[in-house]
């Protein structure tokens, strides 16, 4: 069985023992190894803590030995430190070191260590060992006697300036920094918790510097030390010296906070359960340690290779099963080692492979004597995948990527044209798209079509609506084309109102003076009334529509939102962010309109009152109507004069109603309707011009299918960058849109602006040139310089054809058709087909690396280094593959240091083949393990630097030849 590498596994590095002189609730000893055994289970490895001493940890290796606590696979010593300056609420501030137990004699060193470190008190210098702590106590508080409480009260009066922690660190105790990892502690009880005075910055930033990690499972702490907080990277290496790794413990002083720091923040931490394995943090501080109540883990088990097993050739292969870690895994050996015959065979049972025939492939080569060979690849969801290389390829879809030599040389120099290069960008990005974004779509062509058809449909809307608008308009200008005729009608009623009032003197002559001047009184206030009444319904029937509007308000928001949400999400909102620009209306939003509408109801029941029970004294309209008829009746004792009277009286009324709606309506066209004119040509203009964002929108939904061509790639924070481009261009038919409005007019007539060649060149000259920049404003000032050129609506009738009419004028004039965009794709301002093998194979890998991230197959990628230099594997890939890895299973085949190391690959494969004496050929097998994998010869960091840099001595001389600056 392989070894798989480093893997998540959770540590727990910061865990008191009964020795703690400090804060100790543990009852004793036998329940306190009876709980860690009891708790501990799913921990690999613990962090044996003490003050000032390393008594528990020796207790806990005794232990061990005895048999005890085998369920850890690492214990690591962890001196826990209380040194100066105070912070800010008078406590001391926490700094451990956690040493490395597998170094020489590493608890003797580490006990000579602490017996060099010293704190003065009274002119006397006090060792940190158990005795000296426990004469430092008896000098502290003469009253302890007996060894332990001696020397607790030594370990609470230990507290050593930091600066001589540091003098200490580099001096006597530097075999604990070569061997040692110091660790400050964050919080209250840390750097952050000094003053924030000014004065305590500089303190701070050194506290920070002597440490390689940092104790906090805050996650802000996190975010800022590995620079994506308030600070970026840069700033702070210069403030603290380098990025920071945090990592988390329980901080436990009794059984029942034994590894249960609180919010489950757990401490889980890729690598081998080494010390060595935790060296890797200092290296990697943000990939390989996580903190949270479980560790990451791939999304999609059923796409992640558990392991491969070979069996039945045994001439080539012994039979055993290779174990694969989740993450990266990098096949190297030597030349024909068999690193292409791994990734090869992989490809094979899963159905990727398709280089029969070739020289380079080592199935080509190898059959038939491997036809017997069967390959099984166990998924991590348990299903297997079984082959016989006899039986050929499967015909099923592959479940794998596999970016073979022979792939990757045709595209880079057998393709000429580019095509298959472009096809194969384009498939990715189809890829990257997720299925529900595909519009059920089967390639990137049928998407490019169907994922701007919504844009299309936007200016179907717009077109629709500058036609609807064009016809509003049109009502209107007739509407105020009636103006000067209700100014006439409005005269003449003038005029029969005063003829009126001259008649009436003569026929009040035999009218009751006391009946006329009540009749007066309630005619005044029935017309108040009246006007109350009528001022009341037009308030409900302005509700009812106000209500209509709110509700088509709020339907149409959640619409236009709805409708904006998956553009949000596609270009890189996550759900919640996208749902923070959800207008929020509140559920009872809708409720004034209830009590406003009853009260208005009650004000037009309340004046207009009831006509079959008219109340005698009443002031409603209809008891005042009622009141007016029995006292017309009393009017006059002359029936034909008192007829008349009334119907004299029934015209003025009828006449002053009809003043007051013909003053209202001129009032209302001079104001409402004028304004509604203007609201409704500068709604024309904006809806007009919004076509224009609309191919903006056409422009990013473009760039959007390209997104991870131009945009993902450049986002990386290792600031590599692909260069990609996708360059759109807006292209005009001006003059077929000229020739359809000419063909609307007489030109025979005067004064037709279409038939005027000075006019016509003004028009090429500005609105044709606006029209291809998108220049908004120069659009619409140059098409209305046209619209006033040709003329008032009625001047624009009188030139017309018989065919044609104002309102297609105006359809033609806000016409968009002739407008549309053109697009193209580049690399570095370089057509595709125009690019050289280097820089295709440059394009080839950063696509999948970087932009087939929504393929969650692993990805195998043969030799990638071919036909690049190491610089640009260094710069262009490097940063690709660790975040590929992130999200995916890669298993690279690679002979540069570069893609292995610097990648920091989550397990190597070492590839051997061997030869035994008389066999036809070679007998291929590989060892596996990690990184961090030292100690021997045969470790993978040996074979790693033996097989990648020529083995120790020749790297070290040419590190030594570069002599690179820090």
């Amino acid at each position: 069985m392989s070894d798989r590498g480093s893997e998540w596994r959770r540590w727990d590095l910061h865990v008191h023992t009964p020795e703690s002189a400090l804060a100790n609730h543990y009852a004793d000893w036998p329940s306190y190894l009876d709980a860690l055994e009891a708790k501990g289970k799913g921990i690999s490895v613990l962090g044996v803590t003490d003050y000032c001493s390393i008594e528990g940890y020796k207790k806990v290796v005794a232990a061990r030995a005895e048999g005890r606590l085998s369920s850890f696979d690492l214990v690591i010593p962890n001196i826990e430190f209380r040194t100066h300056p105070e912070t800010g609420k008078g406590k001391a501030i926490n700094l451990h070191i956690l040493v490395d137990p597998d170094a020489p004699d590493a608890t003797a060193e580490i006990e000579q260590a602490l017996g060099l470190l010293t704190f003065r008190y009274n002119d006397i210098d006090y060792p940190c060992s158990t005795e000296g702590l426990r004469r430092l106590g008896r000098a502290v508080d003469g009253s302890q006697t007996d060894p332990w409480g001696a020397f607790k009260a030594g370990v609470n009066a230990f507290k050593p300036d930091f600066a001589e922690i540091r003098r200490w660190l580099d001096n006597q105790g530097r075999w604990i920094r070569r061997n040692g990892i110091v660790v400050v502690a964050n919080g209250k009880d840390g750097p952050s918790g000094l003053s924030k005075d000014a004065g305590f910055a500089a303190v701070r930033e050194e506290l920070y510097r002597c440490a390689d990690m940092v104790f906090s499972g805050n996650p802000a702490d996190r975010l800022y030390f590995l620079g994506h907080g308030s600070d970026d990277p840069d700033e702070v290496k210069e403030k603290n010296g380098s990025l920071k790794p945090c990592i988390h413990g329980s901080d436990a002083h009794d059984e029942d906070k034994l590894f249960q720091p609180d919010d489950d923040r757990y401490c889980w931490i890729k690598a081998k359960p080494t010390f060595e394995g935790l060296r890797q943090l200092l290296h990697e501080p943000e990939h390989r340690v996580a903190i949270g109540p479980t560790p990451p883990a791939p999304t999609d088990s059923s796409k992640i290779i558990d392991h491969v097993a070979l069996a039945g050739a045994p001439e080539w292969f012994a039979d055993e099963i290779i174990h694969l870690n989740s993450g990266l895994v990098t096949i190297i050996g030597e030349k024909g080692a068999g690193k292409t015959a791994l990734a090869e065979l992989i490809a094979f049972t899963t159905a990727a492979w398709k280089s029969e025939g070739s020289p380079a492939s080592f199935i080509s080569k190898a059959s038939p004597t491997i036809d017997d060979l069967t390959v099984a690849v166990t998924w991590a969801d348990g299903t297997v995948t079984s082959r016989r290389v006899g039986d050929g390829r499967a015909a099923d879809l592959a479940r794998v990527r596999y970016l073979s030599q022979d792939f990757v040389e045709e595209l880079c120099s057998t393709d000429v044209s580019g095509s298959r290069l472009i096809r194969e960008i384009e498939d990715v990005v189809f890829g990257y798209i997720e299925e529900g974004d595909r519009l059920d779509s089967s390639d990137f062509a049928g998407l490019r079509r169907l994922r701007t058809d919504h844009v299309t449909q936007k200016k179907r809307e717009v077109t629709a609506r500058v036609s609807t608008l064009n016809r509003e308009i049109l009502a209107i200008e007739e509407r105020l084309t009636g103006r000067s005729e209700k100014e006439m009608l409005l005269q003449r009623i003038k005029d029969d109102l005063t003829a009126i009032d001259a008649q009436l003197p003569a026929l009040q002559v035999s009218v009751d003076p006391a009946v006329a001047a009540e009749i007066e009184r309630l005619t005044a206030i029935r017309k108040d009334k009246g006007s109350q009444l009528a001022s009341a319904n037009r308030r409900l029937a302005r509700l009812a529509t106000a209500r209509a509007k709110a509700v088509d308000f709020i339907a149409a928001t959640e619409r236009a939102f709805l409708d904006i949400r998956p553009a949000l999400i596609e270009v890189g909102f996550t759900e919640a962010e996208a749902d923070r620009l959800r207008p929020v209306i509140q559920a009872d939003g809708l409720n004034p309109f209830g009590p406003i509408e009853a009260r208005t109801r009650q004000d037009v029941a309340s004046l207009s009152g009831l006509p079959e029970n008219p109340d005698p004294a009443g002031e409603t309209v209809a008891d005042l109507d009622h009141r007016l008829e029995k006292l017309n009746g009393k009017l006059a004792t002359d029936e034909q004069q008192r007829k008349r009277l009334i119907e004299l009286q029934k015209q003025r009324a009828r006449m002053e109603g009809d003043q007051r709606r013909l003053e209202t309506e001129i009032a209302n066209l001079d104001g409402p309707v004028k304004d509604d004119m203007a609201a409704k040509i500068e709604e024309r203009w904006t809806t007009y011009l919004s076509y224009f964002n609309l191919l903006d929108e056409e422009r990013a939904e473009l760039a959007k299918l390209y997104a991870p061509l131009e945009k993902v790639i450049p986002a990386d924070g290792d600031g590599a960058e692909a260069g990609f481009e996708l360059q759109v261009r807006l292209s005009a038919a001006p003059a077929e849109w000229i020739e359809v409005g000419r063909d609307m007019f007489d030109k025979r007539r005067n004064g037709v602006a279409l038939a005027n060649d000075e006019i016509l060149r003004d028009v090429r000259r500005t609105l044709f040139e606006a029209w291809r920049s998108a220049d908004r404003q120069a659009i619409r000032t140059s098409l209305d310089w046209l619209i006033t050129q040709m003329g008032k609506p009625s001047a624009i009738s009188d030139q017309l054809l018989g065919h044609a009419t104002l309102e297609r004028v105006y359809d033609w004039l806000f016409s968009t058709d002739h407008i549309t965009l053109d697009y193209g794709l580049k690399y570095r301002g370089t057509d595709l087909e125009r690019l050289s093998p280097g820089t295709r194979g440059i394009v080839l890998l950063v696509l999948y690396l970087a932009m087939d991230r929504q393929d969650r197959r692993p990805l195998i990628i043969d030799q990638p280094e071919g036909n690049l230099d190491n610089s640009s594997i260094y710069e262009a890939l490097v940063p690709f593959l660790r975040k590929a890895k992130l999200t995916r299973q890669v298993i690279l085949v690679s002979h540069n240091p570069n893609l292995v190391v610097t990648t920091d690959a989550d397990q190597v494969l070492v590839a051997r083949a061997e030869r035994p004496e008389g066999a036809r050929h070679p007998k291929i097998s590989y060892s596996a393990g990690a990184l961090e994998d030292v100690g021997t010869e045969e470790a993978i960091r040996a074979q790693t630097v033996k097989l990648l840099e020529g083995g120790r001595d020749p790297f070290k001389t040419r590190e030594k030849r570069y002599a690179l600056p820090a």
